[in-house]
């Protein structure tokens, strides 16, 4: 698990320019493995997010011209290919990884249409954590049935790192999984082939929009499981509960930082309102160390409250 960390991180900033990437290199290798996300700002030096906290990166500053060439890097020169996704904030690397990006934004017709004067990335770390969803499976699959299961805490506690090896396993059990991988998190595919060990008996709809993603799949792949990463959007709730409601178990993630922060949330009211999630796991971090909460989900709540 050492050298695969390292390598992840090595992997990971091999879109920086060179002397960005040098300077990353060259951190201590126990830093490397602890490092969740790098953050580049104009002007300032890079910082390397270990266990929550940000820690600078001595030495070279970034500039705007660093910023933009890290961005047609990650890119693949190719940067009007990707008005999509940068329309949302990011851009898409190989191996799962994903480069954050903010500035000016570009507005037309009240929407986000794409970021111009780039001021900072944030670069973040993809590993998988093989076991990681151990301590939580048995409340998640009992009696070979899962449980529809929402998975919740803050950015960047390693939710998608559950979900996947929850994934993983499930699908070891003999249960068809279907994933809705919108970002390419979750298997990270190439050629057709997971980058991310998720299983035998998993299928994967990648680059399309979750709420899309899911109902495709759940028409073609007659899953026993679907899974889709941070849920975000009306569409991706009504996906959710057409899946429910049709016999399918339903994984899932959300930005909260446990289930009292879901019900003041009027997305997740409506998400919650329909009764389709049995459980919740919420992802705390005590002194660098990830502690998996397991919670029923109240049925019969007030949601207007």
């Amino acid at each position: 698990m050492k050298e695969s960390k390292i390598q992840c991180f090595t992997d990971a900033v091999s879109c920086l320019p060179p002397r960005l990437q040098n300077a990353a290199l060259n951190i201590p290798d126990w830093q490397k493995e602890a490092c969740e996300e790098l953050h580049l700002r104009a002007g300032h030096t890079i910082s390397a997010v270990l266990d929550g906290c940000e820690q600078q990166i001595p030495g070279i500053r970034i500039s705007i011209e660093d910023l933009r060439e890290t961005v047609s890097r990650a890119a693949r020169y190719s940067v009007h290919s990707y008005g999509e996704t940068l329309a949302q904030g990011y851009l898409p690397l190989s191996g799962g990884h994903r480069l954050g990006i903010c500035g000016t934004a570009v507005v037309g017709r009240q929407m986000i249409t794409g970021i111009r004067t780039i001021s900072s990335l944030n670069l973040r770390i993809a590993c998988q954590s093989l076991g990681s969803a151990a301590p939580v499976l048995r409340q998640v699959l009992t009696q070979g049935s899962v449980k529809n299961t929402l998975i919740l805490s803050p950015p960047g506690f390693g939710k998608t790192t559950l979900l996947r090896d929850l994934i993983r396993q499930i699908s070891g059990q003999g249960i068809r999984v279907a994933v809705a991988d919108e970002r390419g998190e979750l298997a990270a595919m190439k050629d057709g082939i997971p980058q991310f060990e998720i299983g035998e008996q998993t299928d994967v709809m990648d680059g399309c929009p979750k709420a899309q993603g899911a109902m495709l799949l759940l028409k073609t792949m007659s899953p026993m499981v679907i899974a889709l990463d941070e849920v975000t959007s009306p569409q991706d709730v009504e996906a959710i509960a057409y899946a429910g409601h049709c016999g399918v178990s339903v994984l899932a993630t959300a930005h909260a930082a446990d289930i009292t922060d879901l019900y003041h949330r009027p997305l997740y009211q409506s998400l919650l309102a329909l009764q389709v999630f049995e459980e919740t796991v919420t992802i705390r971090k005590a002194n660098g160390v990830r502690q998996y909460i397991c919670q029923t989900v109240q049925k019969g709540r007030n949601f207007d409250a």
